[in-house]
């Protein structure tokens, strides 16, 4: 009995001094586990430092990279510098044709439209007693002349006075002066054409009674069509003779001529000068009377052809575009309008080559670095 008991109590000794093998194993997990989460934490802290500063080179980069822009490559050309302005076209001569005696129309030889030549007679006037008259006028001139040949005989030997000489004189040379105006009259009764022409109108109707002054027809001269313009005192001085002009007819035609004639004095009222632009018209196929559009080409200078949307303004207000220097800088330049279309404008004070920024413009300034992109071709 009491071996028993013994045996028990040292067993049970033996049972406590021998560890736990469930709580080892419980404890082993634990570590591990902390191990590992330390090891992550740890992991996560240095792979941290090795990340950020790349990250924030790249953002600096990305803060840092030039802006983008489209540029397109621009050549400067010879263009002309037009002046535009309006005008009117005249006939080269517009003559009326009046009455330089009076008396009945007898017969009219001419219509309106009818193309006459210099000489052509074109109408006639009742000749009445011009004939007589003047018949008349011969025999009274023939008998005072032998009135003052006699009286200068008998004056060469002082049988007739020097008064008496001197009126027969006068009598010769008042019928000389008779006979000269008759003459003239009968000359009148039959106008002719000055020059030849067209007849534009007809005022007078056989048997019409006219007077001298009274108009009968008119004559034209479309031989040269002439287009009188104004031009502004500002620009007259670019103005010369002969300078070609380019002119749009309201009838449709497209003609052109040059300057022949520029007023040497403006007008008191509009401040202008008048210029005529000469048109050949032989055949007379253009009319006169219709207005026209004339451009001068007064110059040549060599000028950029730009899409108004390139324009900007510089921080003092000029006008002017944006281009892509050599070292990728921003460049502004300030230009002169020459003339434009519905499409764009010619230009000057740019460089003969330049690349101009055709989209990005308002988003730069001069001096800032950008990246130029070519611009596609369409």
């Amino acid at each position: 009995m009491l071996r028993s008991n013994q045996n028990h109590y040292v067993q049970q000794a033996k049972n406590d001094t021998q560890p736990d093998k469930g709580l080892h194993l419980t404890m082993n997990k634990s570590s591990v586990f902390a191990l590992l989460f330390i090891l992550l934490i740890s992991a996560w802290m240095v792979s941290g430092l090795f990340t950020s500063e790349p990250e924030e080179q790249n953002q600096t980069q990305k803060a840092t990279q030039p802006f983008s822009v489209e540029v397109t490559v621009s050549e400067a050309q010879v263009t002309p510098v037009s002046l535009v302005v309006q005008g009117q076209t005249v006939p080269e001569r517009l003559l009326e044709i009046k009455a330089q005696t009076a008396g009945r129309i007898e017969q009219i030889s001419v219509t309106e439209g009818d193309t006459v030549q210099k000489g052509d007679t074109l109408l006639t006037i009742d000749m009445e007693d011009r004939l007589i008259q003047l018949e008349q006028q011969e025999a009274l001139y023939e008998a005072r002349k032998k009135t003052y040949k006699r009286l200068s005989q008998l004056a060469d030997k002082q049988y007739q006075s020097e008064s008496e000489l001197d009126t027969a004189l006068a009598n010769v040379k008042a019928s000389e002066a008779a006979i000269a105006t008759i003459r003239s009259d009968i000359g009148f009764v039959q106008p002719s054409a000055p020059f030849d022409g067209e007849i534009q109108k007809v005022t007078a109707e056989s048997g019409d009674v006219v007077s001298v002054g009274d108009p009968m027809l008119e004559l034209v001269d479309n031989s040269v069509l002439v287009v009188e313009v104004q031009i502004a005192q500002q620009r007259v001085n670019e103005v010369k003779k002969g300078l070609q002009a380019d002119i749009q007819l309201a009838t449709g035609e497209q003609v052109t001529g040059k300057v022949r004639f520029i007023a040497s004095y403006a007008s008191s009222e509009s401040r202008t000068y008048l210029a005529e632009i000469g048109i050949p018209n032989p055949d007379g196929k253009l009319k006169s009377g219709s207005s026209a559009t004339v451009t001068l080409h007064v110059n040549e200078v060599k000028a950029h052809y730009v899409s108004p949307a390139t324009f900007t303004l510089d921080a003092d207000g000029r006008i002017g575009v944006k281009s892509v220097g050599s070292d990728n800088k921003v460049e502004f330049h300030q230009v002169s309008l020459l003339q434009s279309d519905n499409e764009g404008a010619w230009v000057t004070g740019l460089p003969d080559t330049v690349r101009l920024i055709t989209t990005g413009q308002g988003f730069v300034d001069a001096g800032n670095v950008v990246t130029p992109v070519e611009k596609a071709a369409r």
